[in-house]
């Protein structure tokens, strides 16, 4: 098992720009501790680590983004009890914005390869043997009909929803210029965008289990600490 990863600079970066969009109010609070959470952890397993249920969760996520926003605000003694990369990062944003930009978009372009790998990894596991190589090329022919159509900006990667994808999926099956210049292939294609909402389904189920085992779990413990080690909370 490889070893629990700390902070790094494209995490810390992510969680810059998760927090700008709290403050832009693009987003809630909410809404970035979880998906914050969702996308550390997801980068994590496809990097080969194994992660228990402390890892990036969102109390952690939580916890990290209190302490960013005090460095961002630049309130005293805001880098007391603060991990040396989010001062780093910080520092970067404020006085070096071209660099910070290079490492976010590193970032980003890491996350989405990583969020295809899981997708693939999945599916080669639950498949019955079909074409792998066939299906990637599906894929990739789904992605750049889906940005065609301007339903997503840069990849299939960014759609987290069913509904979304059952829209890209409908759109494309009407669509009879593309099924006659794919011919074959939109077979593939349409298996592609199904189990594109298969792995969604399951993802959601296994989040609403973890969420449920979690609220399960607090209901027999005892106390009322809200932040249990919120300030030992460096590397997860």
């Amino acid at each position: 098992m490889a070893t629990m990863p700390h902070w790094d600079e494209q995490e810390t970066a992510l969680l810059i720009e998760a927090y700008l969009k709290v403050e832009q109010g693009e987003i809630s609070r909410k809404e970035a501790v979880a998906g914050i959470s969702k996308l550390l952890r997801d980068r994590a397993i496809s990097a080969g680590y194994e992660i228990d249920s402390a890892f990036r969760n969102e109390d952690g996520i939580a916890a990290q983004f209190s302490k960013l926003q005090r460095l961002m605000q630049r309130r005293p003694n805001a880098e007391l009890n603060n991990m040396k990369v989010f001062v780093d990062m910080v520092a970067l944003y404020h006085n070096e914005p071209d660099r910070f930009q290079t490492i976010l978009s590193g970032a980003k372009e890491s996350s989405l390869k990583k969020k295809e790998d899981i997708f693939f990894q999945w599916l080669v596991a639950d498949s019955s043997g079909e074409n792998l190589s066939s299906l990637q090329e599906a894929y990739n022919d789904a992605e750049l009909f889906a940005k065609k159509k301007g339903m997503v900006k840069s990849s299939l990667d960014e759609v987290s929803s069913f509904d979304k994808v059952e829209q890209i999926s409908q759109i494309l099956e009407k669509d009879r210029l593309f099924r006659l210049f794919h011919g074959r292939q939109t077979q593939n294609i349409v298996y592609i965008l199904d189990q594109c909402r298969q792995f969604i389904t399951e993802k959601e189920e296994s989040a609403q289990a973890f969420v449920e085992n979690k609220d399960l779990t607090a209901g027999t413990e005892n106390g009322d600490v809200e932040n249990p080690a919120e300030e030992n909370e460096t590397s997860k």
